[in-house]
């Protein structure tokens, strides 16, 4: 149905579609959970100073995910004369990356959200850090848990 170089370029639209819902998503997702522990620990926020922190925080995920997005559009036609899925992950592309390289990258935006997310609790709600990564990682961490969970349960 599609030639090698129009299925990369519908991939490539979709790709920037789900790149657009993740953040949404992401969003929502922290917004409601930090809220939920701030309640448990009986800090007060306004709405206004949550969607400002997690706003700033989020900023690498989204510079990373618009990195990872540019350099797959720059590289449609290398990616396209690729046959095999295994091939693809040591293909060079732009700037000497691989998607080793890309998937680093996303990783140190997570880990960069969540030292911002740490500081900007300690400093916007004048918390301590152990009770700012509390806030921060026990959303994650029980998600994380669940996963694992039905992982292990549906092998």
């Amino acid at each position: 149905i599609f030639d090698n170089h129009s299925f990369v370029k519908f991939l490539t639209g979709i790709n920037s579609i789900i790149a657009l819902i993740i953040p949404i998503s992401l969003f929502t997702f922290y917004i409601v959970t930090f809220k939920i522990m701030l309640d448990i620990f009986e800090i007060t926020s306004t709405k206004f100073s949550l969607n400002i922190l997690v706003c700033i925080a989020i900023f690498p995920i989204l510079l990373s995910m618009m990195f990872s997005i540019i350099i797959l559009y720059l590289n449609t036609e290398r990616l396209s004369l690729i046959n095999n899925i295994n091939n693809l992950y040591h293909t060079e592309l732009t700037f000497n990356l691989s998607f080793k390289d890309l998937k680093n990258i996303t990783l140190l935006s997570w880990i960069l959200f969540y030292i911002l997310v740490i500081s900007l609790f300690n400093e916007l709600f004048e918390i301590s850090y152990l009770k700012s990564t509390i806030i921060t990682l026990t959303p994650t961490l029980l998600i994380w848990i669940i996963k694992l969970f039905f992982d292990y349960v549906l092998q």
